[in-house]
């Protein structure tokens, strides 16, 4: 619900924020074992009748076949590098009296400050096994070292059809957080991936439970060249 200082306990209209990240994805193999990559993410806001835009970094190394394990990877990311985010719009806009002078009200742009990206380190190990000549499954856990939040576990798990069909699950947990600062916990997903001549093409859908608040349901839509 929408409140103002005018109306502390809602004027009886509902925000819908809006979160869209366009990001361009370049990596390649090293190695037979290492290989990096780099994300350039575009990231647009919607609040009400502000908006933010900015800019955001991601770069990672993958190490495969640790210790000589065949499915044994770890790996390594450092994400949200970028630039700060400022809300504009005219939602900042206020009626301000002059002081001093004898006429109307005039309109005056609030100026928001800016804001850092919550940038963060990730690292993760994964295990991948064959159940069979089409199917695989994949074990996941992450430690998420977060710049402005608690930091946190991540464990999941994914079952691969020939590299056609996918199906996702995993926890979240923030062993530091509060009791009301746990806000998440399971997360469901599933993917289809098709290659069309030279272009591969990746549909993802993901349900994220969220305490307090309705549950996030995410699509996503990746190209490769």
């Amino acid at each position: 619900p929408i409140t103002t200082e005018f109306a502390p306990d809602g004027t009886g209209a509902l925000l819908s924020p809006q979160f869209v990240t366009a990001g361009l994805t370049y990596s390649r193999a090293l190695t037979d074992r290492i290989s990096i990559g780099a994300t350039l993410n575009i990231i647009s806001e919607t609040l009400d009748r502000v908006t933010a835009q900015g800019l955001g970094f991601d770069f990672g190394v993958q190490y495969r076949g640790l210790a000589d394990i065949d499915g044994l990877s770890i790996a390594i990311a450092l994400k949200n590098l970028g630039s700060g985010m400022q809300f504009s719009g005219s939602g900042l806009l206020r009626d301000a009296q002059p002081g001093g002078v004898d006429r109307g009200s005039s309109p005056l742009q609030v100026v928001a400050a800016t804001d850092e990206l919550p940038s963060f380190i990730v690292l993760g190990a994964s295990y991948s096994m064959s159940l069979g000549e089409t199917s695989s499954l994949e074990l996941v856990s992450t430690f998420q070292d977060n710049n402005f939040e608690d930091d946190n576990v991540r464990f999941g798990a994914e079952y691969n059809y020939d590299d056609l069909f996918f199906v996702r699950g995993g926890y979240s947990l923030t062993p530091d957080a509060p009791t009301d600062g746990e806000i998440y916990g399971i997360t469901l997903g599933a993917g289809f991936h098709h290659d069309f001549s030279q272009i591969g093409i990746t549909v993802d859908y993901a349900y994220r439970n969220v305490d307090f608040f309705d549950a996030s349901n995410i699509f996503s839509i990746s190209l490769g060249f």
